[in-house]
């Protein structure tokens, strides 16, 4: 199964096709209509298949947009030290 590509998809929109099929794998449907669009699942490790493929493009927005943000030139970087007391 090819891997699809999320890059173009606002993240209001992949959450509500993450709840979508999280409704599909409860109820045990086979085709999801989003959009206009229907697609139609034969095994329900497709379904998984996705939704791990949507979470995964969710969390790498999440890391991505959480490494943009600019650390404060006046927090202190405090080493770790350690005296063998662990």
């Amino acid at each position: 199964m090819a891997q699809i590509r999320f890059r173009t998809v606002d993240r209001p929109t992949l959450v509500s096709m993450l709840t979508t099929l999280y409704e599909c794998l409860g109820s045990g449907t086979a085709s999801i209509s989003h959009n206009g669009n229907t697609v139609s699942y034969s095994t329900p490790s497709q379904i998984r298949a996705t939704i791990s493929d949507i979470e995964n493009a969710l969390d790498r927005r999440d890391r991505i947009a959480a490494a943009a943000i600019p650390r404060s030139p006046l927090a202190p970087q405090y080493p770790v030290i350690s005296r063998g007391w662990n």
